[in-house]
């Protein structure tokens, strides 16, 4: 007996280097306008704040803001696509791609909800001056590093140090620049942020972290095109009539 296939199956035709292209544009428009203004405002002529907040790094429930969530929750997408890819294939490491799917849901969640500044707040509040979230996160980035290594290396060698090279991006941006930036608040002993020197300090980490995820990003989509290989992966069976 001749069954027919139930439903019909899609698929989304992704130009990676277009899609690639657009992002690097993103990244690059919104840090030379945040350069721009913040040149014009304390050099030149002061802007209206709402403008500065609009396009602000620094700022939170913005434009740049918006974008940096945004990615970080495209990257969480592949890693959940990969997860189940090779869950379905019994690849044992099918929940480490899983864990770090909710790794990065978790990141986009908290750049959105600003969750990691409300732990400096609660620091402030208490009377613990020094405290700074980067001190935690340092110690769980060190943790999960040590344990990411076998994994790491279980991949294809290209796919392991473009995803290596991304995440020490990324951490050189948030952890490495927010520290340097606080070290200068503090040599300089300033009580506000509102400097050219320091909103080129958040222009350098925000770029940092920004272009570290687009890598991901074409990193996950190089690497499902060509099946977590070297080569581009054969393309799938056409379904058709089973009996």
């Amino acid at each position: 007996m001749i069954q027919e296939p139930i439903g019909t199956p899609y698929s989304i035709a992704i130009s990676i280097r277009r899609l690639s292209r657009l992002l690097v544009a993103l990244v690059a428009g919104l840090v030379i306008v945040h350069i721009g203004l913040q040149f014009v405002h304390f050099r030149l002529h002061p802007l209206p704040h709402g403008l500065m907040r609009l396009i602000d790094l620094d700022e939170e429930n913005n434009i740049p803001s918006w974008y940096s969530w945004s990615a970080l929750l495209v990257a969480s997408a592949l890693f959940f696509v990969i997860a189940a890819v090779k869950r379905r294939e019994g690849d044992r490491d099918a929940r480490t791609w899983l864990i770090l799917a909710i790794g990065f849901l978790v990141m986009s969640l908290d750049e959105d909800a600003s969750i990691h500044e409300s732990l400096n707040t609660l620091a402030d509040i208490s009377g613990n001056q020094n405290f700074s979230w980067t001190q935690p996160a340092m110690v769980v980035v060190a943790v999960l590093g040590i344990a990411a290594v076998p994994f790491l290396f279980r991949l294809p060698p290209r796919f392991r140090w473009l995803f290596a090279a991304s995440g020490i991006a990324y951490l050189s941006g948030a952890v490495g620049m927010e520290k340097v930036a606080h070290a200068w608040l503090r040599a300089r002993e300033a009580n506000t942020t509102d400097t050219l020197t320091y909103n080129m300090l958040t222009a350098v980490e925000e770029f940092l972290e920004m272009a570290s995820i687009v890598a991901l990003i074409w990193s996950m989509l190089v690497y499902l095109r060509t099946g977590g290989g070297g080569r581009r992966a054969p393309p799938a069976p056409a379904p058709g009539p089973t009996a």
